[in-house]
């Protein structure tokens, strides 16, 4: 299932580049990680970047906002939506 899919591929994004080494914790797929303090300004940065090159396409300016960012499950939502465009 491509939503599992890109689920795991930003959770593992998540995990490996975003989490301090001192925080080694569990991520939900509904886990608020703006909220968490994981997905800072910087960070919401890193991901798109990531998301663009993993994907293989732009996100517009409109569309960074706090609710396609705010969970794995958001992210991935909001990538199945960016990439059936």
């Amino acid at each position: 299932m491509k939503n599992e899919s890109s689920r795991e591929t930003i959770r593992n994004f998540v995990t490996s580049s975003l989490v301090k080494k001192r925080e080694q914790l569990e991520i939900r797929d509904d886990d608020n990680i703006i909220m968490n303090g994981i997905l800072d300004s910087l960070a919401i940065i890193k991901m798109i970047n990531f998301l663009e090159d993993h994907y293989g396409f732009s996100i517009k300016d409109e569309d960074v906002l706090p609710e396609n960012f705010e969970s794995i499950e958001a992210i991935s939502s909001f990538v199945d939506r960016v990439s059936n465009q």
